[in-house]
């Protein structure tokens, strides 16, 4: 059926190509459009300025003013046009982020016109109901309609509101105390774990262990799994009793592993709405692998003990907090999101202690000795903060967050929310890790051999492959004096390619991200006013960043790896539309 409308549908179609243009438009006036066309962005706004369109049509790539900017500009009007990006670009990034800006469609050259102009009506008519002639409440062609009720529609469309974040009310020590027994029942730890957890502690031998293990029929399935993976046994038969399961990942360490095992079981049983638990199962893992590498790197034999226990219980209080404060989590959460803070900032700011020192008051029910609780109660404290600490719980402290922050990094198994926190090169000398590149890769391949033989999991361990064509573009210079760059590997985790910078072809509508952490705010702005001409994004650690007199986009850290993307993401649109 032919649908006709009460009045003619406006149209403004932007392509700084001619044909493109024409081509568009000529289609579009086939399904009954009026058609104003624009060069490029600036020349739509003056256009946009004297008059309202049903639908704009816009090309990405174009001078002056680019597609990207002109369709943010185009979210902001009230009331809206439907707005369809016609483009070659196929970049899934930046689709994303169109789309969840609340950008209509997105259609991509080569186009089938007919097609494309019947679509794009039919957008418009869905939004605008009234126009359609055989709509029971049509409306008198031109008729005027008032802010507020196309103020509403916009909303219903987009799904946007004006509403602020319901604040979330700070906690008591009484609250959290009074919920002491609610929180044993949070992480129901297999009494047979914690039973394999003390043996260890004594003089027992490895039959002894496999008795007692066998008495969980899970557990004892997972102890199999993860010593026939190959990062316990590279080479050999595969294992089927549990005493040597027990020999060959070694009596102390089975300890930790058992207690391990029963926790993350529990944390995946979890149903947390906020939570994704095979993110918290693979840096678990990870972590605890990380641990066993630096542990062997660095030689700190003689510290290592629960090390890795204490990586992988770093996770579980937070599990503990947010099953407590499910309401509470679920705001900081929102909040995140549309801040980009960390979850450890807000939380700062609700509860009167963190999550690591609220899995503490469960020391009386597991009874964890005290060689644990000392480094989990400072566990996350800055580098600059542990530097005040004695040894060696100083360094006990230092190789667990540096093994929390391998372990993601090596996966790349991050939460939007997670504060990263970039380890300082002095603490890698301090620490005797001299070769922390091969420390992340070890970490990698042995995670996914142990992940991969779990029962269970619910990790995805293998990332999809990547396209090298579609990912995203960041021009990057590198001007830390810090042996190894982790900023490059957390931005290649984060599926951009990286682009290394040339000042003097860099594009002009471009953006250089200058890596500057470990400099000075003296020498950070000597290196950063080389690229006066260019934008810039400089990610920066030094005091008084916020000083800085040169003008660019600032990224301090430690910040959340969601707006280091959303910064990041950002420097390659401008990038891909240049």
């Amino acid at each position: 059926m032919q649908i006709t409308t009460s009045r003619t549908l406006q149209a403004l179609v932007v392509d700084d190509d001619a044909v493109a243009r024409k081509t568009v438009a000529f289609a579009l006036q086939r399904e009954d459009f009026e058609c104003d066309l624009a060069t490029d962005g600036e020349d739509a706004s003056r256009q946009l300025a004297r008059k309202n369109y049903d639908l704009v049509v816009t090309d990405l790539r174009m001078p002056n003013k680019n597609g990207h900017a002109l369709t943010v500009e185009l979210l902001a009007r009230k009331p809206r046009s439907i707005i369809v990006v016609h483009s070659c670009i196929d970049v899934p990034d930046l689709a994303r982020d169109l789309m969840l800006r609340g950008v209509d469609d997105i259609v991509y050259k080569p186009t089938n016109y007919a097609a494309f102009a019947a679509k794009a009506k039919g957008l418009v008519l869905h939004r605008q109901p009234l126009l359609r002639t055989d709509s029971p409440g049509a409306v008198e062609a031109n008729a005027p309609t008032s802010d507020q009720s196309a103020s509403s529609d916009t909303e219903q469309q987009t799904g946007e509101s004006e509403e602020e974040l319901e604040e979330c009310p700070s906690v008591s020590v009484e609250d959290i105390e009074s919920k002491r027994a609610l929180a044993a029942d949070v992480l129901p730890v297999s009494k047979v774990a914690l039973k394999v957890f003390e043996l260890t502690r004594t003089e027992c031998d490895a039959r002894e262990l496999g008795a007692a293990i066998q008495c969980d029929a899970e557990l004892a399935t997972k102890v199999l799994s993860i010593s026939n993976s190959s990062f316990y046994r590279p080479i050999g038969k595969k294992i089927t009793e549990l005493d040597k399961a027990v020999v060959q990942i070694g009596l102390r360490r089975i300890g930790e592993l058992t207690l391990a095992a029963a926790m993350l079981s529990a944390i995946t049983q979890r149903k947390l709405a906020w939570m994704n638990a095979a993110t918290i199962w693979q840096q678990c893992n990870s972590a605890g692998v990380a641990a066993e590498h630096l542990i062997k790197q660095g030689s700190h034999a003689s510290v290592r003990n629960d090390l890795v226990l204490i990586s992988i219980l770093n996770f579980m209080g937070r599990v503990v907090l947010g099953s407590l404060y499910p309401e509470h989590y679920q705001k900081m959460i929102a909040q995140c999101q549309q801040t980009g803070e960390s979850l450890r900032e807000l939380e700062q700011k609700v509860f009167p202690e963190n999550h690591a020192e609220a899995l503490l008051r469960l020391q009386t029910v597991w009874n964890f000795p005290s060689e644990i609780c000392k480094p989990m109660s400072r566990i996350l404290d800055s580098y600059s903060e542990l530097s005040q600490q004695p040894e060696p719980l100083r360094r006990r402290v230092e190789l667990v967050k540096l093994s929390v922050f391998v372990g993601k990094l090596a996966m790349s198994s991050w939460h939007s929310w997670d504060l990263v926190e970039i380890p300082p090169a002095s603490v890698l000398e301090r620490l005797r890790i001299d070769a922390i590149d091969r420390v992340i890769e070890d970490t990698n391949s042995d995670t996914q051999t142990i992940v991969d033989t779990t029962p269970n999991s619910t990790t995805a361990s293998k990332r999809p492959a990547r396209r090298p064509g579609s990912m995203p573009t960041i021009h990057y210079l590198n001007r830390s004096p810090a042996p190894f760059d982790f900023v490059a590997r957390l931005i290649d985790g984060m599926d951009f390619r990286i682009q290394p910078a040339d000042a003097s072809k860099v594009p002009m509508a471009a953006t250089i991200v200058v890596n500057c952490l470990g400099l000075s705010k003296a020498h950070t702005q000597q290196e950063l006013r080389r690229f006066l001409e260019t934008d810039m994004v400089a990610i920066v650690d030094c005091d008084g960043a916020d000083d800085l007199e040169v003008d660019c986009q600032i990224l301090q850290l430690p910040a959340s790896y969601g707006a280091i993307r959303s910064v990041l993401f950002k420097a390659s649109v401008k990038l891909e539309l240049a």
